[in-house]
């Protein structure tokens, strides 16, 4: 006959045959010394949102071998599964007589990298006096910066006009990346006007450039001799500089007189220009 639902322990069977006969025997059912139990532990992950994080079982008791059964897509069956996001794994071990045990392990990950830049404007749209200021949270200290023109200091002085990008990684590797604009507070400001030329061909000072003009693109000079006749006149006062000629010909070592009109409802600005040769 069939026994089932025992306990462990020392049972006598007794057997009757047909004579009648009668025969005992001892029958001892064991279990395992300890019952099976399986504990689960994790790595985290080490950047916010990869698939870096481990999960491990570790089963003890019961009747070894064992088997494992993470719920993971796919699901993975050794006591260790790896390549994981952040979140909860659950493990089931089942021993040699069917025996089962289950535990639950969370991992997660640093929180993501953040940066924050503050930036001072510079003086005019050619000077280099902006600066970029980094704050850097998140991620896992300490941080490398590597600005796009090759620096990798985390704070920037002595910067023109501009936007600028910036890559920060931190210890485990991971990066982020920002943008930061350093714009100029002059306009008016920055308009400087030359008073000499000399145009002699030797590469400086050859042209009348009014710095930051383009500031202003509807702006327009005229420069007159002192007599009063106009001899330069432009709308396009970069790409169009004054070379101190005339329809052609070198206008004589003389002071001429210049109205700038900026077409910006300010007042419009007057002075003289020398040629010197």
């Amino acid at each position: 006959g069939t026994f089932t639902n025992l306990q462990a322990g020392t049972y006598i069977v007794t057997i009757r045959d047909a004579k009648p006969a009668v025969f005992d025997v001892q029958v001892i059912l064991t279990e395992p010394l300890t019952p099976l139990s399986v504990a689960a532990s994790g790595i985290n992950n080490l950047c916010q949102g990869d698939n870096t994080g481990e999960v491990i079982a570790l089963a003890e008791g019961g009747t070894a071998p064992y088997a494992y059964s993470w719920n993971t897509l796919p699901v993975q069956m050794r006591d260790t599964a790896s390549n994981l996001s952040a979140g909860t794994y659950t493990v089931t071990v089942t021993d040699a007589n069917g025996c089962i045990a289950v535990a639950e392990t969370t991992i997660s990950g640093p929180p993501a990298i953040m940066i924050n830049a503050t930036t001072t404007e510079a003086d005019c749209p050619d000077t280099h006096n902006g600066t970029i200021t980094l704050t850097i949270t998140g991620g896992t200290a300490p941080y490398s910066p590597l600005w796009e023109d090759g620096y990798t200091l985390l704070n920037r002085t002595g910067m023109l006009p501009g936007t600028y990008q910036v890559t920060v990684t931190d210890a485990n590797g991971c990066a982020a990346k920002v943008s930061a604009a350093v714009g100029f507070t002059g306009t008016f400001g920055c308009v400087e006007i030359p008073q000499i030329i000399t145009p002699n061909n030797d590469g400086f000072n050859d042209e009348w450039r009014i710095r930051n003009i383009d500031l202003y693109p509807d702006a327009e000079v005229l420069v007159y001799t002192r007599w009063g006749k106009l001899v330069y006149k432009s709308r396009n006062i970069s790409a169009d500089p004054w070379d101190g000629r005339f329809e052609g010909r070198l206008l004589p070592t003389d002071s001429y007189h210049y109205i700038l009109y900026l077409n910006d409802g300010s007042k419009p600005r007057s002075g003289v220009i020398s040629i010197i040769r």
